[in-house]
C-alpha cells in the first residue's frame, strides 16, 4: 500500500499531525473501527502498517464520493494552475475567468467536488458546499501545484456509512476492538464538515459516545478548543487515561493544542 502523509483531498480536521504517533502503535490482529472516519487518512495508514488488522472506516461524510471525482477535479486543477498563487484578493477579471472554467467543468461532468475547488480559490481554511455558495465569495488564487492522486488509497479498508451508535452497538460485545474517535469538536466551528452543515455534533452526542467507550480501548482526539477533559472525568478515572498534547496552528499565527487520549 502507498504511504500517505495527508489525505488525497482536503478535509477539515484530518489527523495528519498525529500520523507519526499512530503509525508507531501496534494494531496487529485487531478490529479497528474509525467511528468518525472523515478523510480516511488514519484508517489507511493503520491498515498499511498493520495488514493483519481489520480496519473499518465509517465514511459518514461520504468522502468516497469526492474520491470518485478525483480525476475530474485534477482536470480542473490543471486548467486553473495558469493563475499564479497570491495572498491578495483576485480581481474581477480573474474571478470571472475562473467561474467560466468551473461552468465548463459543470457542463461536462454535471457534478463537482466543491470542498476541493473552494480550497483552491477561497481564503485559507474556508470551504464552500455548492456552486452558489462559492461564486458569491471573495476569491484568492491558491491552486495547488501538486497533482491529485488517490492510487491505492484505502485499499483493503472496509467502508461503512452509518451513525456511530450503530457501530458501537454492533461491536459492543467484541473484546478485540480498538475505536478511533475523532468526532467534530463541540463548541467549535463545524461548517467544514459537509454532513454536519445543518446538524451539528452536540453535547448530547459527545456524552453518549464517551459513555459507550467505558471499558473499551480507544484513541480519542480532541483539542483545547473543546471541554473534553471535563467530560471524560465524568466517566473515567483520569489516572487511567494517557493524555498527549500537540501544538498546532490554524495557519494564520493562531495556535492551539490538539489532544489525544489513550483510553
Amino acid at each position: 500500500m502507498t504511504k500517505f502523509v495527508k489525505a488525497p483531498l482536503p478535509f477539515q480536521g484530518q489527523k495528519r499531525n498525529w500520523l507519526r504517533y499512530v503509525n508507531n502503535l501496534d494494531f496487529s490482529n485487531k478490529v479497528v473501527i474509525d467511528l468518525f472516519g472523515g478523510s480516511g487518512l488514519l484508517s489507511h495508514e493503520i491498515k498499511r502498517n498493520n495488514p493483519s488488522a481489520k480496519v473499518i472506516w465509517n465514511d459518514f461524510d461520504n468522502y468516497q464520493a469526492r474520491l470518485e471525482m478525483i480525476e475530474e477535479s485534477e482536470e480542473l486543477r490543471k486548467n486553473l494552475i495558469k493563475y499564479p498563487k497570491s495572498n491578495q484578493k483576485a480581481d474581477l477579471e480573474t474571478k470571472t475567468q475562473i467561474i467560466q472554467l468551473i461552468d465548463q467543468h459543470l457542463e461536462k461532468y454535471q457534478r463537482a467536488d466543491w470542498i476541493t475547488i473552494s480550497s483552491w480559490i477561497l481564503f485559507s481554511g474556508n470551504y464552500a458546499h455548492d456552486y452558489h455558495d462559492l461564486i458569491k465569495r471573495t476569491f484568492y488564487v491558491r491552486v495547488t501545484r501538486t497533482p491529485l492522486n488517490s492510487i491505492n488509497y484505502l485499499q483493503d479498508v472496509e467502508r461503512v456509512q452509518c451513525d456511530f451508535r450503530v457501530l458501537l452497538e454492533e461491536y459492543k460485545d467484541h473484546d478485540d476492538v480498538i475505536y478511533i474517535c475523532d468526532p467534530p469538536y463541540i463548541m467549535t466551528d463545524q461548517t467544514g464538515y459537509k454532513s454536519k452543515k445543518n446538524k451539528h455534533f452536540k453535547l448530547k452526542d459527545t456524552l453518549q459516545l464517551i459513555e459507550a467507550l467505558r471499558f473499551k480501548k480507544a484513541l480519542f482526539f480532541s483539542s483545547t478548543k473543546s471541554e473534553t477533559d471535563d467530560l471524560l472525568e465524568l466517566y473515567f478515572d483520569s489516572d487511567k487515561i494517557e493524555r498527549i498534547e500537540y501544538e498546532a496552528s490554524t495557519g494564520s499565527n493562531r495556535r492551539y493544542t490538539e489532544l489525544l487520549y489513550i483510553i
